[in-house]
């Protein structure tokens, strides 16, 4: 990863952690368990960073992001 393409990503995190961490915190109501799914979702969007369509990586983010809040809560 080049350093245009870290702080790319470093960019997209600041913007777009507080809002996902807000809307999982509504699906799993646990402001804690959602920080911990957004953990994850980033640690997907850097090993994915290569391929993921810049443009839209906030979608991206809320889809993964959502998909493992709803995982973690059938898993209860």
């Amino acid at each position: 990863m080049t350093e245009q393409d870290r702080d790319g990503f470093e960019t997209a995190m600041a913007v777009h952690y507080p809002r996902l961490v807000a809307r999982l915190t509504l699906v799993v109501r646990d402001p804690q368990e959602a920080q911990d799914l957004v953990q994850e979702t980033m640690l997907r969007a850097w090993r994915e960073w290569g391929t993921l369509r810049h443009d839209d990586v906030g979608g991206w983010l809320h889809v993964v992001g959502l998909r493992l809040a709803l995982d973690e809560l059938r898993g209860r």
